[in-house]
């Protein structure tokens, strides 16, 4: 059976931009052993995840992607997890398929292999609950020429239980504040970490961490709390780098949603 990623990357070679010509389409699928020293994790019986490897050259960009993956996809769960998978790899050489031609990939100085930039997202599951599990990414970007790599994070999160992606607001009781309090909460255990303010100032925090959803979108879940995670930029500047807050369900508990994927963890504080 195909792999998850063979499919990723069937996809991701046949996406060229009309004014530049893919390059050498190196590539490299890597099937590591599915056990837990390569990271592999069971969620419940029969429904192991396990880590793929792949390297190639989309758009004149080396890529490698390395995510968990069922390759036994013998429930209709486990088959939209991989999708999700796919969509999130997709999402990300979509984003090299825009690159401006004044900021083109094939503009820029090429190594040996042709390629004009590595872009890594690697991913790992941070938990191992059927009820709500969070696949957290962690990639860097760096094209010749550029001062410095940039670093980023993704993350998605999943009910096996339910059979779909959980997205954030699916934690909350309808029509509560919980943005409100996230925002809250995160500004003060910023403003809590020494040395924070110094690469920073409150309004580049309250923009970047203020009462929009959008500032919430990369967040794990676990038994402790709910871990928000803020990319370089996005509340300091690039030398403060990405930023970290955990919040305890405790704080959060008159939010969640009894009935929803996180009630559980709340139960049991």
């Amino acid at each position: 059976m195909m792999t998850i990623l063979s499919g990723i990357l069937a996809v991701a070679l046949l996406q060229t931009t009309p004014s530049a010509p893919q390059k050498a389409q190196a590539c490299v699928l890597q099937r590591r052993s599915c056990d837990t020293q390569n990271g592999a994790a069971d969620l419940a019986p029969g429904t192991r995840l396990c880590v793929e490897e792949l390297t190639a050259v989309v758009h004149g960009v080396r890529f490698e992607f390395v995510a968990p993956v069922f390759r036994e996809v013998n429930t209709e769960a486990a088959a939209r997890f991989n999708t999700a998978i796919q969509d999130l790899f997709d999402q990300q050489v979509a984003k090299l398929g825009q690159v401006e031609p004044s900021d083109s990939v094939e503009s820029r100085d090429s190594d040996e292999d042709g390629a004009s930039g590595d872009i890594s997202l690697r991913c790992r599951n941070s938990t191992t609950d059927p009820e709500l599990f969070t696949v957290v990414c962690y990639g860097e970007s760096y094209f010749h020429g550029a001062a410095h790599p940039n670093h980023f994070s993704r993350s998605l999160s999943f009910s096996l239980s339910h059979g779909k992606v959980v997205a954030l607001r699916d934690l909350f009781l309808p029509d509560s504040d919980y943005v409100a309090v996230l925002s809250a909460l995160s500004i003060d255990r910023l403003l809590a970490q020494p040395g924070f303010l110094a690469g920073s100032d409150l309004a580049w925090l309250q923009r970047g961490a203020g009462p929009s959803e959008r500032n919430f979108q990369d967040w794990a879940a676990s038994p402790n709390g709910l871990t928000i995670t803020f990319d370089e930029y996005v509340v300091a500047c690039y030398a403060v780098g990405g930023q970290q807050v955990m919040i305890p369900w405790s704080q959060l508990a008159t939010l969640i949603d009894p009935c929803g994927p996180a009630a559980h963890f709340v139960a049991k504080q």
